[in-house]
């Protein structure tokens, strides 16, 4: 297996949980077999916008497979999450 960037983000949501504390979730789907989705950090051109990327470890299978991933954060205004393919950013609440 190797570990690579799922190969499309479908959908990321950020929520507010308790004041400075948040969770994003990112959904995506990979174009082979593909487990143990993670959020991993990412280079950022701005301190404010947490960039992350969406891994997988990918299998020998050539089926489409789903993949989500959590994760909980502070002190940034925005989330971005990329994939092989795109990126998505969304704002966290404050």
């Amino acid at each position: 297996m190797s570990t690579v960037l799922v190969q499309r983000i479908d959908d990321v949501q950020a929520t507010g949980m308790i004041p400075g504390l948040h969770h994003v979730r990112a959904k995506g789907t990979h174009n082979s077999s593909a487990e143990n989705a993670r959020l991993v950090p990412m280079p950022s051109g701005d301190p404010k916008t947490l960039a992350l990327g969406l891994y997988v470890d990918e299998g020998p299978l050539g089926v489409i497979t789903p993949v989500e991933a959590e994760l909980e954060l502070t002190g940034f205004l925005r989330v971005c999450v990329r994939g092989k393919d795109n990126e998505i950013c969304v704002d966290v609440p404050q």
